[in-house]
């Protein structure tokens, strides 16, 4: 699946995890919208808010997915992010440009190898994807976020607008989201 392009305050972290989540909870799965206030991926973005797709697996783990990289321009599929414990790695985004980039140069080298040059590269390294596991709250649906909590007389919130994709072309066009408020 590939999502509209990624643009702050119209179709940014928000609305894609928004969609992501429906979709996959449409799909069977059991996904939740993750938010850190104080997101760190890698050296540029310190304390940044930001937004992803956390499904439960039916064993109990929990597995990443970062919808802005199912964007046009970021395309990754399947976005998920490697875990702490490496688990999952095979079906990882990197796994999957790792396999791409073998296609390309049709030249073979070892992921562990591959990997070792794509940190060189990138300006983070795997351990900083472990903020992808360390999330502040985790939501149902957008509608538990849009709602809030208050915390010591302070009311938390997001208001639609940062939720709404079905406002977002090509969504917008299509029923029944053209109908949607």
């Amino acid at each position: 699946m590939k999502l509209p392009t990624y643009r702050e305050d119209y179709f940014d972290c928000s609305e894609a995890s928004a969609y992501l989540e429906w979709y996959l909870e449409g799909a069977g799965f059991r996904s939740y919208i993750a938010g850190s206030q104080r997101f760190t991926v890698h050296k540029d973005h310190k304390g940044i808010s930001h937004r992803w797709v956390i499904v439960k697996l039916k064993d109990g783990r929990k597995v990443s997915i970062d919808p802005t990289l199912l964007t046009e321009r970021n395309y990754h599929p399947p976005a998920i992010i490697p875990d702490p414990e490496g688990r999952f790695m095979q079906h990882t985004f990197l796994y999957e440009d790792y396999k791409r980039w073998i296609w390309e140069k049709n030249y073979y080298m070892t992921f562990s190898a591959w990997l070792e040059r794509w940190e060189e590269a990138n300006p983070f390294a795997l351990g900083d994807f472990k903020e992808y596991y360390q999330y502040d709250r985790l939501y149902p649906s957008p509608e538990d976020t849009i709602r809030g909590r208050t915390v010591c007389c302070v009311w938390y919130h997001m208001p639609i607008g940062e939720f709404d994709w079905w406002n977002v072309e090509p969504f917008c066009r299509e029923k029944p989201f053209s109908e949607w408020d």
